[in-house]
Formats: C-alpha cells, sequence, structure tokens
C-alpha cells in the first residue's frame, strides 16, 4: 500500500509538471540586449571563475578534419586562457584584459590588441562589465 501512494505522488507531480506553461521566450534584436539580460537575471549569482576542457573540431576547405582537446580556464573579470592541446605542448592563448597573446610551443608568436567588436565574446564571459 506504501508503494502505491509513492507511485501516486511521483504521477501527480509529475503530470503537474507536464502541464505547467512553457516559459515565456524573449526575442532580443542585439547582442547587448542578450547580455544585458543575462546580467540582470544573474545578478550577484553569476560566476568568477570557471575551467573546463571541450573536445574542438576544426574543418578545412578540402573536407578533412582536425580535432583537439582545448582546456579553457577564466577568472573574471577580463581573464581568459585556452590551452591547444595538452598544456605540456605550450600551445596556449592568453586574453587579458583588452589584449590577446598567443604562445606556440612556448614562445610569444602574436601580440594583439582586441579592437572593441570583437570583444563581444570576451565581454560576454564577464557581465560585470555590461551597462
Amino acid at each position: 500500500m506504501r508503494n502505491s501512494g509513492l507511485a501516486l505522488l511521483v504521477l501527480l507531480l509529475f503530470l503537474n509538471a507536464c502541464s505547467s506553461e512553457p516559459a515565456s521566450r524573449v526575442e532580443y534584436d542585439t547582442p547587448a540586449q542578450v547580455l544585458v539580460a543575462m546580467k540582470n537575471q544573474y545578478a550577484g549569482s553569476w560566476y568568477e571563475r570557471m575551467t573546463f576542457v571541450q573536445t574542438t573540431i576544426q574543418y578545412a576547405a578540402d573536407g578533412t578534419s582536425d580535432t583537439t582537446t582545448w582546456f579553457e580556464a577564466m577568472e573574471l573579470p577580463g581573464k581568459l586562457r585556452i590551452d591547444i592541446g595538452e598544456p605540456t605542448d605550450e600551445n596556449t592563448w592568453l586574453f587579458r584584459n583588452d589584449s590577446i597573446y598567443v604562445f606556440t610551443q612556448g614562445i610569444l608568436s602574436v601580440f594583439n590588441h582586441v579592437e572593441i567588436f570583437d570583444r563581444f565574446l570576451f565581454i560576454s564571459f564577464s557581465l560585470s562589465d555590461i551597462e
């Protein structure tokens, strides 16, 4: 008898979840509107540090592909590190505020100041920069 009561409770909870109205969909016209909405939604609870590993597949014009593991770490605001392949290979991109440093086998190969329109992706990680 006890199991049937539990099963009924689970069924009622499931049916209630199914009958709930779906969340309303909001349309945005610009990336800036998306960022402002994110800042408002997550004010006070947005992450300050994050690490993750991802598999990246790059496709060439000839149809071939290259699969690489990226090791990523960020600290907000303004710091992002991406190790392309094994970190010991020292193929690293460092994003620091308005600059990008690219290391190839541990040697600095590229340094650029990022133009404001190119900063959209990087700024999106740090909602504190959004007004």
